[in-house]
């Protein structure tokens, strides 16, 4: 009986062809010009990759029925140094060699698998494909948090925020209208009416003593839900004369008041077009900003005469099956665009790529007398209808779950041969430790596989820690036993990951 030479968790649920102890090297195209960008290796050759994806498209995908009625369960496939590994339950040399006469033996290894468990979703050694859970929306002003009654919450790439707590806040006052389901925010030189359902404002403004009255088109409606009444944050908080800015990442909605900010007149539509891949080819200025731009999370413009070039990039994704697209974009302040994008991602279950990839747009408009561009870049699920929600968590040290830097007895860095790179000195041991313990966790999903190097780190009473890649440089996998208790986390932590991923002498 073979018997694979690398240790595995494999969990009822998972899909088995993320699980790889290899890393995967890519080529990722050029969406918009079609072109090959420059490949990223990370250490696996390219023909086991295909071969593993073959076999993973027979026996996961296309040809289920014939392996279950064979009499065994494909439990994991992996390339290794050079071959792939196949794991079987049960094992015998008649199902080996069922698997053997289908892909043969030259680029193949046919091993005992392991038996799946079901364990309770808090207790998954690594969580891919997690049920995404409300988390909502925090709203700071002036960088001071703002606790509110209800959660804000996003609808159609907008973010609403409840009547109460914000507004106060800005100096306004807050007035609501059961009878006609209006609501009113007032200050001494604005005043905003908004009815619940429906999508436009008024806003009347005092502009040296004189009144103007406007009425202006809503892209998402005051509503009321479970009760309680929500209105259109931005476009609320601009036209009192703040700004807004979204960290998509930690999914804070920061506005910051300023006395002399213009106040907006209306919020105008931009109309945009896609930009076609010849136009960026032909074009030696747009080119280049396309390319220094492409991979690096962001949105970007450029001016090129009349025309203003908008590039939103979702940057570096660890499959394919991302899908970014850009909504809308409107004029809310004066001279101001704002760029309203949404990223989408794998739905649970997809077979995707198993590549570093890159999702972005790019439109253009014309440029009239816009001088900024601003925006947001939403993350949601592919269906298109649920958010990505619950993706920053607490810290290990906010959870009271830290690394115990005391009990640690050696710390040492290994490739993903497992050969010996390095012992960490003490003050590495206390940077990198605390790094990881100040970090802010991730719940969302993410493949499972191994990439880079990995740290061991030994603790007292014979517990340990292992901290992995899976080719994300961001993340990084922590699992082990502290207290003879399991842990596993996904740390938000760049430092440390670009540690796992780096092909250097440390």
């Amino acid at each position: 009986m073979i018997k694979s030479n690398f240790k595995k968790a494999a969990v009822i649920g998972m899909c088995c062809t993320m699980i790889s102890s290899g890393a995967v090297s890519a080529m990722p195209r050029d969406i918009a010009s079609n072109r090959i960008l420059p490949s990223i290796e990370i250490g696996i050759e390219s023909h086991l990759l295909e071969k593993q994806k073959e076999i993973d498209q027979y026996v996961f995908v296309t040809h289920v029925e014939e392996i279950a009625e064979a009499g065994f369960t494909v439990t994991h496939t992996g390339p290794r140094e050079n071959y792939v590994e196949v794991g079987i339950l049960p094992y015998d040399e008649t199902n080996a060699n069922y698997l053997y006469q289908l892909f043969g033996k030259e680029q193949v290894s046919v091993v005992e698998g392991i038996q799946a468990v079901t364990l309770p979703i808090d207790q998954l050694p690594y969580q891919s494909n997690v049920v995404i859970e409300d988390r909502g929306v925090e709203i700071q002003v002036n960088g001071r948090k703002i606790q509110t009654s209800v959660k804000p919450f996003i609808q159609e790439n907008r973010t609403l925020i409840p009547l109460r707590g914000v507004m106060e806040e800005l100096g306004a006052k807050v007035e609501w209208h059961p009878e006609e389901r209006i609501v009113k925010v007032l200050t001494e030189d604005v005043n905003i009416e908004l009815a619940v359902g429906e999508n436009t404002a008024k806003i009347v403004k005092n502009i040296n003593g004189t009144y103007k009255e406007e009425t202006l088109k809503l892209e998402v409606p005051a509503k009321i839900v479970e009760g309680r009444t929500f209105i259109p944050g931005r476009f609320v908080t601009e036209s009192l004369g703040a700004k807004v800015e979204w960290d998509s990442v930690l999914r804070i909605m920061k506005i910051k008041t300023n006395a002399n900010m213009d106040i907006p007149s209306v919020e105008k539509i931009i109309d945009f077009e896609i930009v076609a891949s010849e136009i960026i080819e032909e074009n030696k200025l747009v080119s280049k900003w396309y390319q220094d731009n492409l991979a690096t999370e962001g949105i970007y413009s450029l001016t090129d005469g009349e025309w203003k070039y908008i590039l939103v990039a979702a940057g570096e994704k660890p499959t394919g099956g991302y899908n970014l697209q850009i909504d809308s974009i409107t004029e809310v302040i004066p001279k101001t665009a704002y760029v309203y994008a949404t990223l989408r991602y794998p739905d649970k279950g997809d077979f995707v790529t198993q590549a570093l990839t890159y999702p972005h747009a790019v439109v253009r408009f014309h440029k009239g007398d816009i001088e900024k561009v601003q925006g947001d870049l939403v993350e949601l699920q592919q269906d298109g209808d649920d958010i990505i929600q619950d993706e920053i968590g607490e810290s290990l040290e906010e959870m009271g779950k830290m690394i115990p830097i005391d009990s640690i007895q050696e710390m040492k860095l290994y490739s993903l041969m497992q050969e010996e790179i390095k012992t960490f000195t003490a003050e590495e041991i206390d940077e990198i430790v605390n790094q990881l313990n100040t970090s802010p966790t991730y719940n969302g999903a993410y493949i499972l596989m191994l990439a880079g190097n990995n740290i061991r780190i030994t603790l007292e009473g014979g517990d340990s820690i292992q901290l992995t890649s899976y080719g994300f440089k961001d993340h990084v996998i922590m699992a082990g036993e502290v207290d003879g208790k399991h842990i596993s986390y996904c740390i938000v932590s760049p430092e440390v990951g670009s540690i796992l991923l780096s092909n250097i002498d440390l």
